[in-house]
């Protein structure tokens, strides 16, 4: 038996997926498949989400096993839970699979039921991509470690302002500091001798 699933994504209603997987097949090699597919950077971190009737996330099925010891176990790691476990023993039929977590971007899935079109040589099998496929946030345009990100615009600014100012600005620095130096050296007028005046 083969099961078809359909991902849309929220912020794009043009965007829609169809997707086949086995019986045989667990939620990693379905993850692989939205990799492949979507040509995403399988070194960042993703996970499904069941949903209940009213939308809300009840069950995380994540890449690694995110659970401890000493902790209720609220997670399913994907290779280790099958897709027949989740869509027919457990008839969960509505998933969230989040492949950004930097902005928690994610596509809807909906399964479809038994698929039975044409046979695939190889399973998980795409259907076609309709739309634009989405981007995955990239970390480095926004955190820029060799300081050469976007914030690199604001010190860009602040040396075009010094390069036009930065003379006046250094003469003015330079009166203020030969008063500190008179202040110093003790060259300035007695309060008192205006004192004696009123």
């Amino acid at each position: 038996m083969n099961f078809r699933f359909d991902l849309t994504f929220p912020e794009d209603t043009a965007f829609s997926c169809g997707i086949v997987l086995s019986e045989k097949q667990d939620f990693l090699d379905f993850h692989n498949k939205i990799m492949e597919i979507m040509n995403f950077d399988t070194s960042l971190m993703a996970s499904f989400f069941i949903l209940d009737e009213l939308g809300n996330r009840i069950k995380e099925i994540s890449l690694v096993d995110l659970s401890f010891a000493d902790e209720d176990h609220n997670t399913y790691v994907m290779e280790n839970t099958s897709i027949s476990k989740i869509v027919e023993k457990n008839n969960f039929k509505h998933f969230q699979y989040v492949f950004d977590m930097y902005s928690d971007k994610y596509f809807d899935i909906n399964y479809k039921g038994e698929y039975k079109g044409q046979k695939f040589r190889v399973y998980p099998a795409s259907l076609g991509v309709l739309g634009n496929i989405p981007k995955q946030t990239n970390i480095e345009d926004d955190f820029d470690f060799n300081h050469t990100s976007k914030n690199a615009k604001t010190t860009r600014e602040e040396d075009d302002f010094l390069d036009e100012f930065g003379d006046s600005c250094d003469s003015r620095r330079s009166n203020y500091d030969s008063s500190d130096e008179d202040f110093e050296n003790g060259n300035f007028e007695d309060i008192n001798n205006y004192l004696d005046k009123l």
